[in-house]
């Protein structure tokens, strides 16, 4: 994890929204992943149901 957890294209003080939780998320769901051995080595991408499944918890947490 670089830049303390955060994005590291944001490390200058850019503004960003509450859509960086995304992405903030997607790094968690796939280092998990990577810890329980849900992937082989190499590149992958998170599977479209965890995508999925962040984007439900983001819309109900910030679509008030």
């Amino acid at each position: 994890m670089l830049a303390d957890g955060g994005a590291v294209n944001f490390v200058h003080g850019a503004a960003i929204g509450t859509y960086i939780h995304l992405v903030q998320a997607e790094i968690l769901a796939a280092t998990a992943a990577l810890s329980h051995g849900r992937f082989q080595p190499g590149l992958h991408s998170m599977p479209t149901s965890d995508r999925q499944a962040i984007a439900k918890i983001w819309l109900d947490h910030f679509d008030r």
